[in-house]
């Protein structure tokens, strides 16, 4: 391989790994969405006895309970979607009450359900 050719194929590894490094970057800013003017990190914990039924827990959700509601649920059906073609699912403690009846812990909102997809 001539010196111009490595120098080349160089510059060329370079820009893809350049390009490549950006894309990360792009899809965490596409992932994180905003609720109510805020951005929260949810997480979703399964049973996993029964993988039907799962848990959301949405950190800091006194900032915004609106907030927290959405990216609760939205959480939620991202879980059910992915695991079982449907966005379908039976709340047993859910965004869709008052809220008094929310159930928090500390500063976390906690959503209980169960998918019902396939």
């Amino acid at each position: 391989m001539t010196r111009l050719a490595k120098l080349a194929y160089g510059c060329t590894v370079l820009a893809l790994v350049g390009g490549l490094s950006g894309c990360g970057k792009v899809r965490d800013r596409v992932q994180r969405n905003e609720f109510d003017g805020h951005k929260f990190r949810s997480s979703v914990q399964v049973d996993d006895a029964v993988r039907e039924k799962f848990t959301i827990r949405v950190p800091n959700a006194t900032r915004s309970l609106r907030g927290a509601r959405e990216a609760g649920r939205h959480e939620a059906n991202r879980y059910c979607i992915e695991n079982y073609g449907d966005s379908e699912m039976v709340w047993v403690n859910g965004p869709d009450v008052e809220d008094s009846a929310l159930v928090l812990n500390n500063d976390d909102l906690i959503l209980r359900g169960e998918c019902k997809g396939w």
